[in-house]
């Protein structure tokens, strides 16, 4: 186990007084500001709440890392403000299309769901992966290829498995 202080040294601190550290504290400040106002009126769906939070939450993650890297690395940074980017697309599609299409379809998954699906689900992955370690991901993906490899498995390990949509 490292000590706080080697891991403290492989980790840079975000800039805070760049812009993308201010955006972060701006990000971070409407995140919470968010969770108050809904939380005390009420205003949107579970589902959207949710969605909102993990929109709020994967592009908090990659800005806060894009600002450690900017003065470091551009390219490093410009990825990380493109998943930033991808995620808020992916959210903002689910936000709106997820919770009256999911009732209409009854659960059918179409092409753009399963695209947005998959990006969040890499993005969510990523974002854990590098906000805490290797551990959490890597059971995850366990989790995911068990799932869709059950069929495989030997004994009372053994399920029918779920394709990509299901999954």
């Amino acid at each position: 186990m490292t000590s706080p202080a080697v891991f403290e040294e492989e980790v840079a601190a975000p800039d805070s007084s760049g812009w993308l550290g201010i955006g972060g504290r701006l990000l971070a400040t409407a995140f919470a500001l968010f969770h108050l106002y809904t939380g005390l009126f009420g205003i949107l769906p579970g589902l959207r709440q949710r969605v909102v939070h993990l929109a709020f939450a994967l592009a908090l993650a990659f800005l806060v890392q894009a600002a450690a890297r900017w003065h470091r690395t551009r390219l490093g940074a410009l990825g990380d403000l493109v998943c930033t980017a991808a995620g808020v697309v992916a959210m903002a599609y689910a936000y709106e299309a997820v919770p009256e299409a999911m009732a209409e379809r009854a659960g059918l998954v179409n092409t753009a769901d399963l695209v947005s699906g998959v990006i969040v689900v890499l993005l969510v992955l990523e974002a854990t992966r590098r906000l805490m370690g290797w551990g959490l991901p890597i059971i995850s993906l366990a989790f995911l290829v068990y799932a869709g490899f059950g069929q495989y498995m030997p004994g009372i390990l053994a399920h029918r498995g779920y394709d990509l949509e299901r999954t």
